[in-house]
């Protein structure tokens, strides 16, 4: 019988032991789920330049746009390199999946006396389709600075917002009855 009891006492130890662990670890979760946002970085530091892709219509399943985003940024702020946007993030508009996906990052850095130059280029792919045109995001993405403290930021974290651009993604086949004989030309 004591035998027995022992093993009930070292079970339920280790059911209540993975009880607990799996509490803490859920609870961490939460903390960093609820991160605040940084405040904004102060105006007059960040000069932004962006190249979109050439058009914002007429992309399909499967296309991938481009753009290059180019950052100068005052010193003494400096860019947390972990706060770039991450490759197979698949962002979310009013909580549904958006079908655009980051597919590939690279950034580069170049300093001068007075600021630093960053220059970020995104590679976006298309995942999804409508059977009529359906409107379109590459969604804004929140970099993060590092910066000297102040009033806003007490640990001299900021942030920057890389705006959105619009486009339109073309359906890949036509929707409803077609009667092609009403679509010729009567020349041919």
């Amino acid at each position: 019988m004591k035998c027995v009891m022992n093993k009930l006492i070292k079970s339920s130890n280790i059911y209540l032991f993975t009880f607990v662990f799996a509490f803490i670890l859920s609870k961490s979760f939460v903390v960093f789920a609820n991160d605040e946002p940084s405040p904004d970085i102060p105006e007059g530091i960040v000069k932004i330049s962006k190249i979109n892709p050439d058009r914002n219509v007429g992309y399909l399943m499967g296309d991938i746009l481009n753009r290059t985003i180019t950052l100068d940024v005052k010193k003494p702020y400096k860019l947390i390199e972990t706060s770039l946007p991450i490759v197979g993030y698949e962002h979310r508009y009013q909580g549904q999946v958006s079908g655009i996906e980051l597919c590939k990052i690279s950034h580069t850095k170049r300093e001068n006396d007075d600021k630093t130059s960053y220059v970020i280029h995104l590679s976006y792919q298309i995942f999804t389709t409508a059977p009529v045109v359906k409107p379109a995001i590459l969604p804004a993405e929140v970099i993060k600075f590092q910066g000297p403290a102040s009033a806003e930021a007490k640990d001299g974290l900021v942030q920057y917002k890389i705006p959105e651009f619009y486009f339109r993604i073309s359906p890949m086949a036509v929707f409803g009855a077609v009667k092609i004989e009403d679509d010729m030309s009567p020349l041919r």
